[in-house]
């Protein structure tokens, strides 16, 4: 600051100096910090919209297997009905039960019973001659519970399918701080090397939410084993 001033008879200059280091530190900070909010908000942005990207992915990959497996379980218990030489009027009224239940059983409830499931596809399996013999308790842990039964429901179509099955063994247990299950059916052996489609991948997906593998032995019996852990990962461990 600059300025002029009288005193007495003679004119003065006076001059006043600050020191802004310290404060243009301070705007060189905020002026960083600013700066690295922009970019940090831009990131949380771009990262808030793959979350959503990845949620709508795994919502469609969900209802693409329910779909698969409500609808393929369906039709290939209708299909084995049809093949029958001589069908029942009321296991067909039952088929046909099924087959128009099949958009209401797409909608995915709030609360699963995994119990009530299994033994509903015991039931439905049942109408067209495939016995499905269940040993052991499902596990404790509700979502394997789940798991289980879908892989449990999409070996049993498969058997129906592809492999002409009459009769599908599950056994459930638990071996190791893992809960197991195996399924062997006695249709015919696969020839050659079993392709995964739809199904394969689909039963791999419902364990994996839940930790767990899958494993296949295309030998005869036809063989599909199962593990998934007791308790449940830490937050934030692997699965």
């Amino acid at each position: 600051m600059r300025d002029r001033v009288r005193l007495g008879h003679k004119e003065y200059r006076w001059m006043v100096a600050f020191d802004v280091t310290e404060e243009e530190s301070i705007n060189s900070d905020i002026e960083r910090m600013n700066h690295f909010l922009d970019v940090a908000n831009t990131e949380l942005v771009a990262a808030v919209e793959n979350a959503r990207e990845v949620s709508r992915n795994e919502a469609i990959l969900r209802m693409r297997s329910r779909v698969h497996d409500t609808v393929g379980q369906r039709l290939s218990i209708l299909h084995r009905y049809l093949e029958d030489d001589d069908p029942d009027p009321e296991k067909l009224a039952c088929v046909v039960d099924l087959a128009r239940t099949v958009v209401e059983d797409l909608a995915e409830p709030d609360d699963i019973d995994a119990e009530g499931a299994l033994r509903a596809i015991e039931s439905s399996f049942s109408l067209v001659g495939i016995v499905i013999s269940v040993e052991g308790p499902l596990p404790c842990r509700s979502e394997v519970a789940i798991a289980f039964v879908d892989v449990v429901r999409e070996a049993a179509t498969n058997a129906a399918k592809h492999g002409q099955a009459h009769r599908v063994d599950v056994s459930l247990g638990e071996s190791s701080g893992c809960y197991t299950l195996s399924i062997q059916n006695d249709g015919a052996a696969a020839r050659g090397e079993v392709h995964e489609g739809t199904g394969f991948p689909s039963m791999r997906r419902a364990l994996a939410r839940v930790g767990g593998t899958l494993s296949i032995v295309s030998t005869s019996p036809f063989t599909i084993e199962a593990q998934a852990p007791c308790a449940p990962p830490h937050e934030g461990e692997d699965q």
